[in-house]
């Protein structure tokens, strides 16, 4: 789908939802619970359950020939393999020698124990045997006629968790794919030679139980694996055979099968496919592990044929800035992701790249790959790009489409977007847009810092930084802090500017040093001091987040790096030579200006003739005190603000009306 990052200097503030990413220092991540599941569930090592829904493919795809509480009918737990053969389904409990027959209709036909077999995991079948993987290096072979085992089984190297049967194998003589949770996956032939592997970094398949070849569905073979990850840890995945990687068909079983079963988890079990235990249909056969109960399931699989379709993502700068003072400009480039959202395979995938400069054509180039496979992601970086332009909006636009021998079947993911801007002063690395959550706090216990790093090109003066609080609260103390770094890490802070407090109605905040930091070419770190109990909550967002950028400081733990991967508002402003700072440059562009500034403390504000009626215009000491409060139409006229009464200082004027919550800061000077 198409995208745009419209990357605003100053944006104005919210009051945010609550329910957003919000960890600290060690409260980062919270402790993670592993799921308590059936005591004869078998689990995969290291799982993580919720019972969340997650959506896949398109329904249509999946649509449910029966979903049987197999619990219920027999009474047993711990269910797992299952296969169909001669009209009936077989379903095995992996921790017996117990295995059951099914009708289509879910009726238990019989239980019953095959001497020598124990704890089987999965079957299948060639018409003629059933095989059964217990997670030993043994394939047993059963005769379903007599229910009595029937060597030669096969032997492999390695534990067979699960197996499925493929006619094609050695050239159509037969054999089987077998694996274990999270290894290759191999494939061998009827005497258990290999044949080749699907190595583990291919398939990417962590918790694989149960699988089924299909040599009959449109775009395959695939292999489809019932596989214990995603969220309910019930993720139905097809590999391609032809590529062995992951495909765009995955789909979480839970999703449909829990609201019938009663269940509150479940773990992915055995898999099974046939063609004819529903006439016209490609069914694919489950078990799944669920509590309280076992279901045994069928899917319908509906693959429409082969489809064309390219879509663009993760349009973003390498260095993740968003907004560059024109004296720091540099070479930056820009890195994006294709992804053959179709079932075909893309002979070549071309992109359009440009950049527009205040609506103008500024850069193009024109970047493509080939063979990419469905479900495959091929990420392009471009050339070095210096926005040589000068102080404006920067657009970044980005264009997919196939060769000329395809066509693209999906045109709304072809495009995407980015803006950044070249500033007077301003750097940032977030894209303007808090979202949403109470903020991002270090530590609720010791003072701390909180910071990100900058790089500046060219020698440089700071002059204060600006940052963006969630959730600010009354009373609350910050100031500005600026730190060398060696290797990229924090390492001792150079300056700290003047003491601050918070004001719960104030969400922006620039905080100045007393005196202007001369900076030598390097990289830098930015931030802002945080109280002993009173956490700063900066706003964050977890787009354009570039990693290594973040850390923090607490007396005890020293400089972290931040395992948050959100973008904090935290934007240092630098001089612009003439001893001003470009604070203003986003209250401009929302047609806000205060003038002069600074001034004798008389300023005249000029309002936007669109951000509503009327506007409250207040006024604020840097203590967070209100002081003035007037309230003016917004028709473009003028009003005047009389501060002359009050102490030289810096003091904040913020704009509230329609659509605008803007603030700048002022100096008043004699």
């Amino acid at each position: 789908m198409k995208k745009a990052f419209m990357l605003l200097a100053l944006t104005a503030a919210m009051i945010l939802a609550s329910n957003a990413y919000q960890p600290a220092s060690a409260q980062e991540l919270g402790p993670v619970t592993t799921a308590q599941y059936a005591q004869h569930a078998d689990a995969a090592p290291g799982i993580i359950h919720s019972t969340k829904p997650q959506f896949g493919s398109p329904k249509a795809m999946w649509d449910l020939l029966f979903n049987y509480n197999i619990t219920s009918v027999t009474n047993s737990v711990g269910c797992a393999g299952v296969c169909y053969i001669n009209g009936d389904i077989w379903v095995s409990k992996w921790a017996t020698d117990t295995l059951m027959r099914f009708s289509t209709g879910g009726v238990l036909i019989e239980k019953f124990q095959i001497a020598g077999l124990t704890g089987v995991r999965s079957m299948t079948t060639d018409g003629t045997f059933i095989y059964a993987g217990a997670n030993t290096g043994t394939i047993y072979r059963i005769n379903p006629n007599t229910k009595l085992l029937s060597p030669p089984h096969v032997t492999v190297a390695g534990n067979a968790r699960w197996v499925t049967y493929d006619p094609t194998l050695n050239s159509n003589a037969g054999g089987f794919w077998y694996g274990n949770f999270a290894t290759d996956i191999t494939a061998v032939d009827m005497a258990g030679n290999v044949l080749s592997t699907i190595p583990a970094a291919q398939h990417t398949l962590t918790g694989m139980y149960g699988a089924a070849y299909d040599g009959a569905s449109a775009g395959g073979p695939y292999l489809w694996v019932f596989d214990q990850s995603g969220t309910n840890t019930t993720q139905i995945t097809a590999i391609s055979l032809t590529s062995g990687t992951p495909t765009i068909y995955t789909h979480d079983a839970f999703v449909d099968i829990s609201g019938g079963l009663s269940l509150t988890s479940a773990l992915a079990g055995g898999l099974f496919l046939s063609t004819t235990i529903s006439p016209g249909n490609i069914a694919l056969i489950g078990v799944v592990q669920g509590t309280p109960n076992n279901g045994l399931f069928a899917y319908d699989l509906d693959i429409p044929g082969a489809t064309i379709d390219a879509g663009v993502s993760k349009l973003r700068p390498t260095a993740g800035y968003t907004q560059i003072p024109e004296k720091q400009k540099f070479a930056e480039t820009f890195t994006f992701d294709a992804t053959n959202n179709g079932t075909a395979q893309l002979d070549s995938v071309y992109a359009d790249f440009e950049i527009t400069y205040n609506g103008s054509p500024f850069y193009s180039d024109v970047l493509t790959t080939t063979n990419l496979a469905s479900a495959g992601t091929f990420t392009f970086t471009t050339d070095p790009i210096i926005p040589t332009a000068g102080v404006g909006d920067y657009v970044v636009n980005v264009t997919l489409y196939p060769g000329s021998s395809q066509t693209d079947g999906d045109a709304s993911n072809d495009t995407m977007s980015f803006t950044f801007q070249v500033t007077d002063s301003t750097f940032a690395r977030d894209n303007g847009i808090p979202d949403g959550g109470s903020g991002y706090a270090v530590s609720g216990t010791d003072w701390a810092y909180a910071m990100t790093n900058f790089s500046l090109a060219v020698d440089d003066t700071l002059q204060g930084i600006w940052i963006q609080s969630a959730n600010p609260v009354d009373g609350d103390s910050t100031y500005a802090v600026v730190a060398h770094t060696t290797a990229g890490i924090p390492d001792s802070v150079i300056a700290t500017g003047d003491l601050v407090i918070f004001n719960s109605l104030q969400f922006e905040y620039y905080l100045e040093f007393p005196a202007p930091v001369a900076l030598p070419a390097g990289l830098y770190s930015f931030g802002c001091y945080e109280g002993t109990t009173a956490t700063i909550n900066l706003a964050q967002s977890p787009d354009l987040f570039t990693n290594g950028m973040n850390f923090f400081y607490t007396p005890t733990g020293g400089w972290t790096q931040s395992g948050i991967q959100t973008a904090r508002f935290i934007r240092p402003y630098f001089s612009m030579g003439d001893g001003s700072i470009g604070i203003n440059e986003g209250i401009r562009e929302k047609g806000l200006a205060v003038y002069p500034n600074p001034s004798n403390g008389i300023f005249t504000v000029s309002l936007p003739a669109s951000s509503g009626i009327s506007a409250s215009v207040k006024v604020f000491e840097t203590t967070g005190r209100l002081i003035e409060t007037l309230t003016v139409p917004c028709s473009g006229q003028n009003a005047t603000i009389d501060l002359s009464a009050y102490p030289e200082g810096l003091y904040f004027i913020q704009l509230q009306s329609e659509g605008i919550n803007s603030t700048q800061k002022v100096m008043i000077s004699r």
